[in-house]
């Protein structure tokens, strides 16, 4: 089935209600004005019109502005201020009707028409003075000229425009991102110029659809691995073909629920199926074999499929429901980890919901149709069928030929080998429980121990490998607008020589801040850098990073921080956030320095800076208000004329052919520069003219920081990057430093940022998920067994499981994140199956008078295959999502390290560990029974000669399959 873009969409919610999806720079051999102008009439309005896109912000270029600089001495001759001269440009500069007038039924509205209609009539407005009217030209300078500049913005070295497109809250990324672009392509030659060029230099749509087609490869791979698995056990194409169709029918009829809740196919939801694909055959794997070991009591086929399904529908049932149980919790979790795993859990569990109704419904049909015993007499084949068969042969030779002369020898050795010695492993394991149970705790514990030293990292999402990466430059606050734009010109010389980098652009003037969004500054810079496909270079992200890091350090004057792309949270967001808070600055600042230098010696911690920086040079104006009231003057208004004089009033437009553009009013660069221009600043009094400094006191003084607040409190935050080590073990080494160097104050602490608080709330939302899937699968077992202890049993699966988990992550370097911790929740319904699967055919046979321990031996030695099918089907499926490359890897690589971990040691125990549990858990109850109620002692194991028929009964199964 194709699915049409629309269907698709990325759900890894960032912190910020919008994202950034789309960079795109236009460029033209036309004047910059011009470029600039027609991207924000008809580029951006266009794209704006588009359903989902919330904003497109435009940099770089100039653009047209009508400029009326101020001669400051010549007004003050004129005995004028700056506010006269705005004042007398907005009377003059006016259309507005006057009234109506009618003649019969004929009505006329009669309007005034007096904005001006060329630039030259601006110069000759007349201003009204005290030695008479004189104009404009008189005291300033009229021109035709440009806004200043305050950013700068390349693509690859080359002056252009550049257009951010940032959606909505909600939108499909995906549909987003392709109507855009769609769009973008169209507009040359039609909406804009043919000279114009269009490039797409930052796309996250194709990071998603990347990993969408990654992960539905590793669906398809781990289908054909766990197809491939029942293959070996089963050894019948026919019993294959019915444990296959779970599968695509499954997660086909997954779709039709999705569609109806609302939710999406995307990254979440289809690497939930991809992970979860082996553990949809379980449940009809149970089902099939035990109606083939019926077909081999000498029923009929629809015989076999009926008692095969009744005998085992409760456990198959039981086993579904606990996957369903903890699926649920999952989907229902809040915050940050809730909206990542909604549609992951509800999508799992619509298609274990649809595994069990196949395994009761598809499965037993198909079987009872067409299930036949192997060592049936064959029939007489046709000459076209012998033909086909080789034929396909032939065509087929390299997989048949190692399949029949090496895998399947090599398989049938050594599952017969098992077949053969589980028996006698049971057995030893009954009679010397001890030493396995010894084995056990051993691991165990060690697995603790690993946990406890800290050998495993912690961090919110884990990494992962986009191809894009932001580098900041911040320079001195005294740094212009210039000097920041040389020193990201020579990053841009050392990213040039990067092969690996297929496009960057440069902005010059603009911070991006936590939230994502640029603010300009002038001391301030940053490069977006994207890199050609995985599968086009040898290096990572990474190490590409790294070398960076070290071409930039030897740039003076500079502080550089070098951040890959998250999957969450915003561009200008650091890994490593440390908040120092408290009431009093004078001693937040020492104390944040402190923690500075001890934060700079932590091993992992690099590019720190500190949100406190010496303040900007600023002039300062004093004003002496009891002189101002003398002159008549306030503060609203000495303010007000000294806004006009420096930075200017453009309230004022002049439209030509439909545009409206600014008339800025202002001194001319001379009159603006010094202590001195400040003070020689015209105010118009009662008494006429007066200059700033009659009335104030200006110096030139270090201006105070950005004061930054949260909930209420004072905060400077120490951010930086990591290199080589998880945010968990880092932020552990830095609380305890400044436990060990530094006496906080009362009322003064450090934190830890929004990354830190995320982890806790991860923490927080998967130990409520793991405590109701716990107790949601203790209820399940509890029903199905009829009894309150027995559960306890299959429960002891999970500690086993802690072991699988713990020594995954340990030996292949992995950390306790969102995506691993996941994975544990997952393992909770996955791994308890086979233990009620053992358990309720252990209780099957006792029912019939079989001892315990001999009902024991022989429920494992029967359950042995299908657990061990249902077991390597789920680890198979896992395979492809925890080896194999691509986009978003990184990211879904852990679940599927855990979830094989977990599988293989739980698998293994699971044979020996929970049969020794059900001796000693019944044993317990048996004498509490005989002590409360005189009950008899029951014999809990068979005759001499029963036990031998036992033991042997592994080779006698071999023998017979």
């Amino acid at each position: 089935m194709r699915y049409r873009p629309e269907h698709y969409m990325w759900y890894l919610p960032t912190q910020i209600p919008e994202a950034r999806i789309i960079m795109a720079a236009i460029s033209s051999p036309r004047p910059e004005v011009e470029v600039r102008k027609t991207v924000e009439d008809d580029v951006k309005k266009t794209l704006e019109k588009i359903p989902g896109v919330a904003t497109v912000a435009v940099s770089g270029g100039k653009e047209r502005q009508i400029n009326i600089d101020v001669d400051r001495d010549k007004m003050f001759g004129y005995n004028l201020s700056i506010l006269q001269l705005v004042q007398a440009l907005k009377k003059d500069n006016m259309n507005f009707p006057v009234g109506k007038i009618k003649k019969g039924t004929e009505e006329n509205v009669v309007r005034v028409i007096g904005e001006y209609t060329k630039i030259s009539e601006i110069d000759g407005v007349d201003i009204m003075t005290q030695m008479g009217p004189i104009k404009v030209r008189d005291i300033a300078t009229v021109n035709d000229g440009f806004k200043e500049v305050q950013t700068y913005s390349r693509l690859g070295g080359n002056n252009s425009i550049l257009i951010q497109i940032v959606k909505q809250s909600g939108a499909n990324t995906v549909l987003v991102s392709k109507q855009v672009k769609e769009n973008l392509a169209k507009m040359p030659g039609k909406n804009i110029p043919a000279d114009y060029e269009v490039s797409v230099v930052m796309d996250l749509s194709t990071f998603i659809t990347n990993s969408l087609s990654d992960v539905k490869t590793n669906l398809m791979y781990g289908a054909i691995f766990a197809t491939l698995m029942i293959m070996l056990f089963l050894r019948d194409p026919r019993s294959t073909f019915i444990i296959f169709l779970a599968i695509p029918t499954a997660i086909l009829s997954t779709f039709m629920p999705v569609y109806m809740a609302g939710f999406t196919l995307n990254f979440m939801s289809l690497m939930g199926l991809a992970i979860a694909v082996g553990t949809l055959v379980d449940n009809s794997v149970v089902v099939l074999e035990n109606i083939f070991r019926h077909l081999e009591m000498g029923k009929s086929a629809k015989e076999a499929a009926k008692d095969g399904v009744s005998e085992v529908g409760l456990a198959v049932l039981a086993s579904g429901t606990t996957n369903i149980c903890v699926y649920t919790p999952v989907a229902f979790m809040s915050g940050t980890v809730g909206q990542f795993f909604k549609e992951f859990g509800f999508a799992v569990a619509f298609a274990t919901a649809f595994a069990i109704f196949i395994a009761f419904t598809l499965t037993p049909a198909v079987a009872s149709r067409i299930l036949k015993l192997n060592d049936a007499a064959p029939k007489e084949m046709t000459p076209g069928k012998k033909f086909a068969i080789s034929v396909m042969t032939v065509v087929f030779f390299w997989l048949v030929i190692p399949f029949k002369y090496v895998i399947y020898p090599a398989f049938d050795f050594g599952f017969g080998l098992l077949r053969k010695v589980y028996p006698k492993a049971i057995y030893f394991s009954l009679k010397a429980w001890p030493v396995p149970a010894i084995i056990t705790a051993v691991l165990f514990v060690s697995s603790i121990a690993i946990v406890a030293k800290g050998l495993i990292g912690s961090e919110f999402v884990p990494e992962s490998d986009q191809g894009e990466f932001n580098i900041m430059v911040q320079m001195p606050p005294y740094a212009s607008l210039d000097d920041t734009d040389k020193v990201v010109r020579q990053v841009e010389e050392l990213v040039e020589k990067i092969e690996e980098v297929e496009a960057y652009t440069a902005v010059s003037g603009k911070k991006i801040g936590d939230t994502g969004v640029a603010q300009p500054t002038p001391d301030y810079g940053f490069l977006s850098v994207k890199l050609v496909g995985m599968k086009d270079r040898k290096r990572s992200t990474k190490k590409i990073m790294q070398q960076i890091r070290k071409d930039v350090a030897d740039i003076p004057d500079a502080i550089f921080q070098v951040t890959a792309r998250s999957m969450v949270g915003a561009p200008g967001r650091l890994p490593l956030q440390v908040e120092v808070k408290g009431a009093d600055y004078d001693v937040l600042i020492p104390l944040s320095e402190k923690i500075y230098r001890i934060t700079e010696k932590i091993p992992g911690v690099i590019d720190l800076n500190s949100s406190w920086k010496t303040g900007k040079s600023e002039i300062q104006v004093m004003l002496d208000k009891q002189k101002m009231a003398l002159m008549g003057l306030d503060v609203a208004t000495v303010g007000y004329t000294m806004r006009v004089s420096l930075e200017g009033d453009d309230s004022i437009k002049y439209k030509e052919k439909g545009d409206e553009y600014d008339i800025l009013v202002r001194f001319s660069d001379k009159d603006r520069m010094t202590v001195q221009d400040v003070q020689n600043i015209p105010l118009m009094t009662q008494m006429g003219a007066i200059k700033l400094g009659n009335i104030a006191t200006v110096k030139q003084e270090l201006g105070p920081n950005e004061y930054s607040r949260k909930n209420g409190v004072a905060v400077i935050t120490i951010s930086g990057n990591l290199a080589e080590r998880s945010s968990g073990e880092v932020q552990k080494d830095i609380a305890k430093a400044v436990k060990e160097s530094v006496e906080l104050p009362e009322g003064y602490e450090i934190g830890f940022g929004r990354s830190a608080e995320d982890m806790n709330d991860m923490m927080t939302q998967l130990v409520i998920a793991m405590i109701l899937a716990i107790l949601f699968v203790y209820m399940v077992m509890a029903a199905q067994f009829e009894s309150l202890v027995y559960p306890f049993v299959v429960m002891f699966t999970l500690p086993l499981t802690f072991i699988g988990v713990v020594w995954s992550l340990f030996l292949t370097g992995g950390t306790f994140n969102m995506m691993s911790m996941i994975g544990m929740v997952m393992l909770i319904g996955i791994v308890v199956n086979n233990s009620i699967v053992l358990v309720d055919f252990i209780n099957q046979l006792r029912s019939k008078g079989v001892p315990r321990n001999n009902a024991i031996i022989q429920a494992g030695v029967t359950r042995l295959r299908p657990i061990l099918i249902t077991s390597l089907t789920t680890i198979c499926a896992m395979i492809p999502s925890a080896v194999l490359s691509g986009e978003g890897a990184g990211f879904r690589r852990p679940m599927a390290i855990v979830g094989i971990g977990g599988m293989v040691v739980a698998t293994i125990l699971t044979l020996i560990i929970i049969p020794i549990m059900y001796m000693l858990i019944d044993g317990f109850m048996g004498s509490l029974r005989r002590i409360i109620r005189g009950a008899e002692k029951q014999p809990v194991w068979g005759t001499k000669e029963e036990l031998k028929i036992l033991l042997a009964s592994g080779a006698a199964e071999e023998k017979r399959l």
